[in-house]
């Protein structure tokens, strides 16, 4: 009577009693080795990508041992808060790896949430028998309200845009928190691209965090203007379009908008890159000169500001002992409220030179003709210089000048008379 009951509870057992082996005759008998399995026992398992004390359950169910031997599968269920990490691995095992071995292997990213996966201890003695686990990764979902949006990295590919002028991959300069600037970005994405990029037809490369992206390529349009964006997207860059995207939480109860701006690295081009005041003939006292060299507006974006000042000056060459500055003005300038792209400027000059350099003592003989060089640089920023959204009725306390232009140099010239004593 015994056996009979003992041979129905066995056939009522799930998957997790313990495996037999079946002998010729039906009788089923338990599992046995030489190996002792105690000291193989998985008690704690680390995630290395997890830090020791952030799970916020960890379960561990035993196999069922017979003198040291596991008579069936043990269960381990991890259970992580929310994360955006997607594959997991074994940090650590405290057997004697000499005895043991386990596989996958330590630091294997074979776990996937939501996937279980069987973790096998074999003996080195007698891989015959092995101790096995399964595995289990459970993250939480997170709340719609508590997802964290946000642009991360943003770029063109030269796999999606070699077409379009780009001959390298290029990334964004700067992505910056602009504290909802106009009550409409939370983020600006500012970067730079070869000169003679074909901006009308470029698709991005994004990493950001959010469920989904939209965008749109006018900045002053409402919700109804954006699109959804899908990976190999081409969107026109060019001006006036100003490019938008915006990231939606999961059941898209919340946005966060972020406004794109690409330029090329040297949007201003001077006719010649140096130039000789006055026609080569001597400059000297006041003087003003309103249009000593044209450039150009290569860029994609207007020049919106009345003039450009010099923001650095070297002298090169005077004769003088003491290199002086003698500007009082270095600009660039337009006729214009905007300089669109491909169109011109001018350079304005006023000089305050002394009716006569002194010379050096011993470099020459009376009053003589010198050159007087020096090297102007502008550097140019992308708001202050440049967007139509970044200039007009800025209230933000935000620092909104990128710097992703090259400053440009131009070396000026002019002949002055040098007195000797």
């Amino acid at each position: 009577m015994a056996l009979v009951a003992l041979s129905l509870f066995n056939l009522s057992c799930d998957s997790d009693d313990p495996p037999t082996d079946e002998n010729p005759d039906g009788v089923e008998t338990p599992i046995t080795s030489s190996v002792n399995f105690e000291n193989a026992l998985i008690r704690t398992f680390l995630l290395s990508e997890v830090e020791a004390n952030h799970p916020e359950k960890t379960t561990v169910k035993q196999p069922t041992m017979l003198d040291g031997v596991p008579q069936n599968m043990g269960k381990i269920t991890i259970e992580l808060a929310h994360t955006n990490i997607s594959k997991f691995s074994l940090k650590q095992v405290d057997f004697d790896t000499s005895e043991f071995s386990i596989s996958p292997q330590v630091g294997e990213q074979n776990i996937i949430a939501g996937k279980p996966i069987i973790y096998t201890i074999t003996p080195a003695k007698d891989p015959s028998v092995t101790l096995q686990y399964e595995v289990n990764v459970i993250v939480k979902p997170i709340d719609p309200a508590d997802e964290k949006l946000a642009m991360k990295t943003f770029g063109f590919l030269i796999s999606d845009n070699g077409e379009s002028g780009i001959n390298a991959d290029v990334f964004s300069a700067e992505i910056r928190d602009i504290g909802s600037f106009y009550h409409r970005y939370h983020t600006a994405v500012v970067m730079s691209v070869p000169d003679g990029t074909n901006f009308s037809n470029l698709v991005p490369y994004m990493e950001f965090e959010g469920s989904s992206i939209a965008y749109t390529t006018n900045v002053d349009g409402d919700d109804s203007d954006y699109k959804e964006f899908t990976a190999g997207t081409s969107i026109d860059f060019k001006y006036p379009n100003i490019v938008a995207f915006k990231i939606y939480n999961s059941d898209k109860s919340k946005s966060h908008k972020v406004a794109v701006y690409v330029d090329i690295e040297n949007p201003i081009v001077f006719d010649s890159p140096n130039v000789t005041l006055n026609d080569g003939k001597v400059v000297s006292y006041n003087n003003f000169y309103d249009n000593v060299i044209e450039f150009t507006n290569k860029g994609n974006y207007p020049i919106k500001t009345p003039e450009i000042k010099v923001s650095e000056i070297e002298v090169i060459e005077t004769a003088e002992a003491t290199p002086r500055v003698y500007y009082s003005s270095i600009s660039l300038r337009k006729d214009k409220d905007e300089l669109l792209t491909g169109e011109k400027g001018r350079l304005y000059i006023g000089t305050n030179f002394p009716g006569n350099f002194t010379g050096e003592p011993g470099s020459g003989i009376g009053t003589v003709i010198k050159p007087y060089v020096l090297n102007a640089k502008f550097k140019t920023m992308l708001s202050h210089d440049g967007i139509k959204a970044f200039t007009s009725n800025n209230n933000s306390s935000v620092n909104i000048d990128f710097d992703i232009y090259n400053p440009v140099d131009l070396e000026i010239t002019a002949n002055v008379f040098v007195k000797y004593d």
